[in-house]
């Protein structure tokens, strides 16, 4: 057995290649092009009716695209009407009601200033409602900055920096352009 490797025929750039491996260009195809339709004369008549084409099908309807589970059918005997149960129901109603204003008193009382703003631009005070409008929004960033977010309720919108910057900046910007603007 010899150690020899068999010998592998590599293409040369000097060794021309055979004839039948030379690249030819395939002549072009010319493509055929359909007749242009001759253009319709217009006749006097009055158009033939196109065939009746089928009827569009009809929507579907917003239950139909959107079902959801059937509600529960309630009798009118079964519900309690009487005038005890709608007072029970009222009354807890107006029972919670101290307790959320309990919990909200910094937005209760920033509301109550801006409504008395408003009530003194109405009457024609409109620098010193304006001023008062601006102070209540200036309250409401002290009160968000002092008050910690559990007493301070729905005046937590954001972290505390920003809350106290922006309604701070509003409120003095509210109150800076009462004051610039010049009477008549």
């Amino acid at each position: 057995m010899s150690d020899a490797q068999p010998e592998t025929l590599v293409p040369s750039e000097t060794t021309p290649a055979p004839e039948s491996e030379t690249y030819e260009p395939e002549p072009e195809l010319e493509l055929e092009t359909a007749p242009e339709p001759e253009p319709e004369l217009k006749s006097e008549t009055a158009p033939e009716p196109e065939a009746a084409s089928e009827p569009e099908p009809e929507p579907v309807p917003y239950q139909a695209r959107y079902a959801m589970e059937p509600l529960d059918v309630v009798e009118a005997s079964e519900i309690d009407a009487t005038p005890w149960s709608i007072r029970r129901r009222l009354e807890a109603l107006f029972w919670r009601w101290p307790a959320a204003l309990k919990r909200q008193w910094p937005l209760l009382v920033v509301w109550l200033a801006v409504i008395a703003g408003l009530v003194l631009i109405y009457l024609q005070y409109w620098r010193r409602g304006s001023v008062v409008v601006g102070g209540a929004v200036g309250l409401a960033a002290v009160f968000r900055l002092l008050l910690p977010p559990e007493r301070a309720g729905l005046l937590v919108v954001r972290s505390r920096t920003f809350d106290v910057i922006v309604t701070g900046l509003a409120g003095a910007a509210i109150m800076g352009l009462a004051m610039i603007v010049a009477p008549r």
